[in-house]
């Protein structure tokens, strides 16, 4: 994906510490829909140190896809950890093997995690993603800098200091209820 080969070319030149691509699309689990997130497990627990699991975190695995969800989908659900999952999305489903619960205090909480290229072929978008989470050193400029340089460095990009996110994301799963 040429987004992540232009960033990829920044975290060689040490102004970005890691970063994480994200492909969301909505599923339906039980018949009731939920956000999916497709992420590349390593990549997010660089960028988010913070989240706090339950379990194992997820990864690729022998051919089963295994998956984390965030909290308020375990509540929702009645799940524990472990387990299975059903998801669906237009004709295709995935099923999930949960590892683990994922605690943020953010709209992660909401949502269903497996890994990227699971999420790719099951929404039907090879190749795509929806967002990038760039972890970014600050001490060399003010990160309001730092946001507009990646906007250069990845033409069509629209990047957002981490607050501004979350806000965004709350905003959107506040429209998606499980």
């Amino acid at each position: 994906n040429a987004v992540l080969k232009d960033i990829n070319f920044k975290v060689e030149a040490g102004e970005i510490v890691a970063y994480a691509p994200y492909l969301y699309g909505i599923v339906a689990v039980d018949g009731r829909k939920a956000v999916l997130a497709g992420v590349d497990f390593p990549a997010v627990r660089d960028t988010s140190p913070w989240w706090k699991v339950t379990g194992d975190w997820a990864g690729e695995g022998n051919g089963t896809t295994k998956g984390m969800v965030g909290a308020n989908v375990a509540r929702q659900l009645g799940l524990s950890g472990g387990g299975e999952l059903l998801l669906q999305y237009d004709s295709r489903n995935e099923k999930v093997k949960l590892t683990g619960i994922v605690e943020t205090g953010g709209a992660e909480e909401s949502q269903i995690f497996i890994p990227l290229a699971r999420a790719q072929t099951l929404l039907g978008k090879p190749d795509a993603v929806s967002a990038v989470q760039v972890s970014a050193l600050s001490s060399k400029r003010p990160l309001a800098e730092v946001t507009k340089a990646i906007e250069l460095w990845v033409r069509g990009s629209q990047a957002k200091i981490i607050g501004q996110i979350a806000d965004a994301e709350v905003s959107i799963l506040a429209k998606v209820q499980l």
